[in-house]
């Protein structure tokens, strides 16, 4: 395991990639943890940004009961599409 204790650093573009990082090469399941999910869910969704379409990380996001809607500009941006 590779835990990543980055409280307080969580908005930086290189944490969104450690994260996504350390998901694409984990051996197994990945557990990240704050106490409503939602910082959880918008750094996976950053992580995500230039991996997968924005709409799938939007929907996978929404499917789970996180409505990141608001995200679209900074993931647009983030993957370079600048537009979903």
């Amino acid at each position: 395991t590779a835990p990543c204790y980055l409280h307080g650093y969580w908005q930086s573009e290189r944490y969104f990639a450690r994260q996504a990082d350390l998901i694409a090469n984990a051996k197994g399941a990945v557990l990240a943890y704050c106490a409503s999910g939602t910082r959880s869910s918008v750094v996976w969704a950053l992580g995500q940004a230039g991996r997968m379409p924005v709409d799938g990380i939007l929907e996978a996001t929404a499917r789970a009961g996180y409505d990141l809607g608001g995200l679209r500009p900074t993931l647009d941006s983030l993957s370079g599409s600048g537009a979903a």
